[in-house]
């Protein structure tokens, strides 16, 4: 503004000399070298007017050179013209787009202060799902843990249940050999039996020498059965422990098959717990870094926001300054039409 002005002030202080000057270079360029221009000053336009003086008779000559610097000059000054007109509608432009821009930028820093405050509420949550999951995590071990101890007292319980098992086929095969035994005695038995019997026949037939072997003969028939008696009970007895056996056994394969099933499905659900404290740990890490970026993010936005309102700021002083321009060039248009003017009326 202060170049304007002085620009100006310059015009005006060196415009009237010029333009008188110009009056008696007209009428030298019409022919009339009685002329004198008169001295008013001893700066450059009295020395110029003293020069004129002295070359006057030199002034047809000069003249036309004189008369083509003032079409060039009016040339010139067109082009300045144009050119200040260009300026003007770039700085029109530029003040437009500068006051677009400021709005744009206006929007986009409301923006990032809307990301900035979301970042912030995520890595809130965040924080509270990687807490979350670390009481998840920590459940997790724990169960983790109780179905190892489930699977060991699994693996336990099917080692007593084979010992048991063990036992039981043990028991099974002695009663099997105590029912051999049982069968030799009753053999036993069934011959002692028939020998009595045949022992009694002859003794029947001895007369009265042979009575008293009767009577020994018939005690032993009659002992004989008893111990078939015994043996026949022994044996039903032996069979139903047998038959028991047998039932405790296949109660007992079944008992393995139920507890190894058992055994299998805690050990899958220990390996499932494993699964799920490695998701955990993952869950968890994941919200970490989550967190943390969330949390640059919300940093990066604020300090995006506080950029672009200085942005902004700038923006507007770059407006104004458009602005002071478009009126100094309208300043500028002002004088170069009156220099435009002046030129036309001295040419």
């Amino acid at each position: 503004v202060m170049f304007l002005l002085a620009l100006f002030y310059l015009l005006r202080t060196v415009t009237a000399p010029i333009m008188e000057i110009s009056s008696y270079a007209q009428k030298i360029g019409q022919g009339d070298l009685s002329v004198q221009i008169p001295v008013k000053s001893n700066d450059e336009l009295g020395l110029l007017a003293q020069t004129i003086n002295e070359m006057v008779k030199g002034m047809e000559e000069r003249s036309h050179k004189l008369q083509l610097l003032i079409y060039s000059i009016s040339d010139t000054i067109e082009t300045l013209s144009i050119t200040i007109n260009e300026i003007f509608q770039i700085s029109t432009q530029q003040a437009t787009g500068a006051t677009e821009q400021a709005a744009s930028i206006q929007e986009v820093a409301s923006t990032s202060k809307e990301i900035a405050a979301t970042a912030g509420r995520i890595a809130q949550r965040s924080e509270e799902v990687s807490k979350t999951a670390e009481k998840t995590s920590e459940a997790s071990a724990k169960g983790k843990d109780y179905m190892t101890s489930v699977v060991e007292g699994m693996e336990n319980i099917k080692e007593r249940v084979t010992n048991v098992s063990q036992r039981i086929l043990e028991l099974g095969e002695q009663s099997q050999e105590i029912s051999s035994v049982i069968n030799i005695i009753n053999e036993i038995s069934e011959q002692t039996t028939l020998l009595a019997f045949n022992a009694a026949i002859e003794a029947a037939g001895a007369g009265e020498a042979g009575r008293r072997f009767s009577v020994v003969a018939g005690e032993v028939r009659r002992l004989a059965g008893r111990t078939l008696e015994a043996t026949k009970m022994v044996r039903e007895m032996v069979e139903t422990i047998q038959r028991l056996t047998n039932q405790i056994v296949m109660l007992s394969e079944e008992e393995m098959k139920t507890v190894e099933n058992g055994s299998h499905l805690v050990q899958s659900m220990g390996e499932y717990f494993g699964y799920i404290l490695s998701m955990v740990e993952t869950t968890t890490q994941a919200a970490v870094e989550i967190k943390l970026s969330t949390q640059q993010q919300s940093t990066a936005s604020e300090q995006m926001a506080s950029t672009l309102m200085e942005i902004t700021q700038v923006v507007s002083e770059s407006e104004k300054g458009a602005k002071k321009i478009e009126r100094a060039i309208d300043g500028l248009n002002e004088l170069v039409s009156k220099l435009t003017k002046l030129i036309s009326e001295k040419g």
